[in-house]
């Protein structure tokens, strides 16, 4: 499934730390005591918003991490299966080339011979 993660942590003009600064209810709100008397307090909505907000932060970094550590992982046999291939693959070009000297040497040979230079046995013909 796919995560829900918000376009603000993509997008590199905003400051999504910033922004969520605003969004904290930082007015004070207003009571009165038994007086009669206008106090003021920090509102609670604040430490709740923080909360919120980080703890559904850890969830998606959670989610993140687990969801990379899956893809790795998964990555990880494919690319094995792709290193033994270009092994393979190496194996091939290295044995192909191998041949073509081989095959080069045994038309200079059968040139040599036709024209009378060598024998098959090493010796000078003629």
């Amino acid at each position: 499934s796919k995560m829900d993660i918000p376009s603000i942590y993509f997008d590199e003009s905003r400051d999504a730390v910033l922004e969520i600064l605003e969004t904290i209810p930082w007015e004070a709100d207003t009571c009165t005591n038994d007086n009669e008397e206008m106090l003021e307090f920090e509102s609670m909505d604040q430490d709740e918003f923080l909360i919120e907000t980080l703890s559904s932060l850890d969830e998606l970094s959670q989610s993140v991490t687990k969801t990379l550590l899956q893809q790795a992982k998964q990555k990880e046999s494919r690319i094995r299966q792709e290193m033994m291939r270009v092994q393979a693959v190496d194996h091939d070009i290295t044995s192909a080339l191998s041949y073509s000297r081989q095959a080069a040497t045994y038309l200079q040979r059968a040139r040599g011979y036709d024209d009378g230079q060598y024998s098959f046995g090493g010796n000078r013909a003629g």
